[in-house]
């Protein structure tokens, strides 16, 4: 056996998915387009439903209309239920995705590229630690943007 293949055995208990995606440090750079594909979806999930809440919507119709759209995500279908019940036990940490925000925001800076929805996705979740909620779950950005915080 391969390394790899050795490493995908072990890791199959709670990964949907490994397989070898090229040389060294390739694994990493796949990490972190993954990461930046995550804060898209967790905007998204917060950002459409703060403006359904403060434009008066029933937010759980609006969770599930757009969630059974084209807007829907495994953010919808996994946060949304949890992040509506105001559960901001962490799935995942604001702390641990700033940390993976922090490699991608480098690592792109490195590449001379930009990387603006990140970016801003990671502001906001640095108020949020600043103010004491970096154990939180990521999706207490919705609560963020709902109450007006973000302006």
């Amino acid at each position: 056996k391969d390394d790899c293949t050795e490493a995908a055995e072990s890791v199959a208990p709670y990964s949907k998915r490994a397989e070898r995606v090229g040389g060294p440090g390739a694994g990493q750079s796949m990490k972190m387009a993954n990461q930046i594909a995550v804060g898209g979806a967790l905007l998204g999930l917060c950002e459409s439903l703060a403006l359904a809440a403060r434009s008066g919507l029933d937010v759980r119709q609006a969770r599930d209309m757009i969630g059974s759209g084209a807007g829907g995500s495994w953010s919808f279908d996994n946060y949304g239920p949890r992040m509506l019940e105001e559960n901001w036990e962490p799935g995942f940490s604001i702390k641990n995705q700033r940390k993976d925000f922090g490699y991608v925001i480098d690592a792109a800076r490195a590449l001379g590229m930009d990387v603006p929805g990140t970016e801003v996705c990671d502001a906001w979740l640095a108020k949020l630690d600043a103010d004491g909620k970096g154990e939180d779950a990521t999706y207490r950005l919705y609560e963020f943007l709902r109450d007006g915080e973000a302006a």
